[in-house]
């Protein structure tokens, strides 16, 4: 075998070499990226893109519902398919598959007349955050819901849930607040 081809050989084992340790690094990325996406994706890391909710904050002051009055706890589990986990601040997360209709109480707050605004959590039909009381059932809806009261009462805030419903760490952050304008969990 002449110089020549033993050089031309020699530079060609380099491009392949070269050629293949690219392809390796690209096929790595590809898997890191797969495999951060699914495990995100399935312990639902990835679905708060709300960096300032990512650090501890203060909960609101005019928040009428207190992590400390809650009547539903961390680890319950309401036999019928759904587990709550309660954090010290207050807020909630729910997940499961509800095998029937099922309801958590939060909490219950005596409410003075007036008008006040529930919201938390993004209701639909099969799930959401109401407030019930004598001649009162008010749900959340989309995002809050404002109503009157005439004359002092005490209230059970709830998280309904409908059968068959599927629920994967969904975050609840229940606010109760004076008026109509929706209050903010946190400060």
């Amino acid at each position: 075998m002449s110089k020549r081809s033993r050089r031309n050989s020699k530079e060609n084992f380099k491009k392949k070499r070269t050629i293949r340790s690219i392809a390796l690094i690209a096929l790595m990325a590809i898997v890191c990226t797969i495999s951060v996406s699914v495990v995100g994706f399935a312990s639902g890391g990835f679905q708060n893109s709300d960096v300032s909710s990512w650090v501890n904050r203060d909960v609101n002051e005019e928040n009428l519902i207190k992590a400390e009055n809650y009547v539903i706890k961390d680890e319950q589990d309401d036999g019928k398919g759904i587990k709550a986990r309660v954090s010290d601040n207050g807020v909630i997360k729910l997940s499961g598959k509800a095998t029937s209709d099922n309801s958590f109480v939060v909490t219950t707050v005596t409410l003075a007349p007036g008008t006040y605004t529930i919201g938390g959590m993004s209701s639909g039909d099969s799930y959401g955050l109401k407030v019930v009381g004598p001649n009162l059932d008010a749900k959340a809806g989309t995002s809050s819901s404002t109503f009157t009261i005439e004359t002092a009462q005490t209230v059970s805030v709830v998280i309904y849930v409908a059968q068959d419903t599927v629920l994967f760490n969904k975050t609840i952050k229940p606010v109760l607040v004076t008026g109509t304008q929706p209050g903010n969990f946190f400060a």
